[in-house]
């Protein structure tokens, strides 16, 4: 429930990067919470608009994620899954071509 008041949606819609892969330019602000399985994250967002830029979970050591609204070109990507299926709401439809993870 922390990334659908984080976000003001129900869903978020990201890429994940390598970490070596991207390179980021401006200053941003951090903070940083637990997720429910006790991970650490990490969010980077604007300092004059407070959009998330980008974020890092202690999971995922090596990886950089991105919210896919700061990207221009976001009909580069499709979405290969969806996680947190077990949380999704009744009236989004379920997309059969994607990975369901709950």
């Amino acid at each position: 429930m922390s990334c659908r008041k984080r976000t003001g949606s129900v869903l978020s819609t990201q890429a994940r990067f390598l970490c070596s892969d991207v390179t980021f330019e401006g200053s941003t602000h951090s903070y940083r919470r637990c997720s429910e399985d006790g991970a650490e994250i990490i969010f980077d967002f604007c300092p004059a608009c407070g959009s998330t830029i980008k974020y890092r979970h202690s999971a995922l050591v090596d990886q950089v994620i991105i919210p896919l609204g700061v990207i221009d070109q976001t009909e580069l990507w499709q979405p290969s899954a969806a996680i947190y299926n077990d949380r999704r709401p009744a009236w989004l439809p379920h997309n059969e071509h994607i990975e369901w993870i709950d």
